[in-house]
This record gives C-alpha cells, structure tokens and sequence, in this order.
C-alpha cells in the first residue's frame, strides 16, 4: 500500500465501508476532478483549507476551491454541501462586546485580521462569504459548522 492508501486505512476500517464507501481523488482546485468525485452523491462536505505563509494566495485559494466545490454540487445536483468553516470567520471582531451573541450576521472584521497576520482567520471568513453568495445563486442548500477547535493528525 502507497502513503496515500495509508492514510486513508481508517476510512476503510469504518463499519459498512466494504461496500458503501467510494473513495475519490478530488483537487478543490481543479473543478472537473470534483465534478467527477462528487457525481451521483446527495451531500458533499467540504473541509478542505489551504494554509501557507502568502497571504494573498491562502485567501485566493480558499475561494477558488470553496466556489469550484459549491458550482459542482450545483452542476450534479447535489442535495447539500456543508462546508467547514470557523469560529475564526466570525469571532475576530476586536470591537464586539464580550456580552453580544455571535450568529450568522457576524463576520471577522478582515482589515484587522490582516493587521494582526491572521491569514487563516481571514481566509476562512472570506470563503465562507463567497460560498454563501454563490450557493444562493446557483440554488445549493448549504450549511455551515464553525469549529472552535479542530483535533487530530493532519492527514
């Protein structure tokens, strides 16, 4: 078995895995290869999430890849997409009150997230804005998690 395959064993070892699970290659980046991958499927969750040291080209990336993914559930008609985002996109915000209820109106403010060199923050909240945008245009039912705290081997 390849790294790859490895990596993936857990999957395999999932109950009813043997025959209810397809394991696909697919690149957020790379539209077609997520068209391929998600064909025939009622949900999608995308977790994917670039992370680099370029500011520009984490948040170019997380768009590019959260748009491909919610044009390509609409294009094979997907029932739903629930995308991953973060607390991060919502809670960096240095003038809320400690007291306010964070809820689906409230957004990092982004200038101070680049202040502070938080690109993660940042590129989290500005794909979750696109992903919003363009699933109301092309129809997707989508959802949004914002984990607080993410555990685990990174795979």
């Amino acid at each position: 078995m390849n790294e790859d395959e490895l990596k993936n064993d857990h999957l395999r070892e999932l109950e009813g895995a043997k025959d209810r699970l397809t394991l696909c290659i697919a690149d957020p980046l790379h539209y077609e290869s997520l068209c391929n991958a998600i064909s025939g499927c009622d949900g999608v969750f995308h977790s994917a999430s670039p992370v680099t040291d370029d500011h520009e080209k984490m948040v170019e990336l997380a768009v590019i890849g959260t748009i491909n993914v919610i044009v390509a559930a609409a294009k094979t008609k997907v029932r739903r997409v629930v995308f991953t985002s973060s607390i991060g996109a919502v809670y960096m915000y240095p003038n809320r009150g400690p007291d306010e209820v964070i809820n689906e109106d409230c957004w990092s403010d982004l200038e101070f997230c680049k202040c502070i060199k938080n690109r993660y923050c940042c590129g989290k909240a500005v794909a979750e804005k696109s992903a919003w945008e363009k699933a109301k245009q092309r129809g997707v039912d989508m959802v949004v998690t914002s984990p607080v705290l993410v555990l685990g081997p990174l795979l």
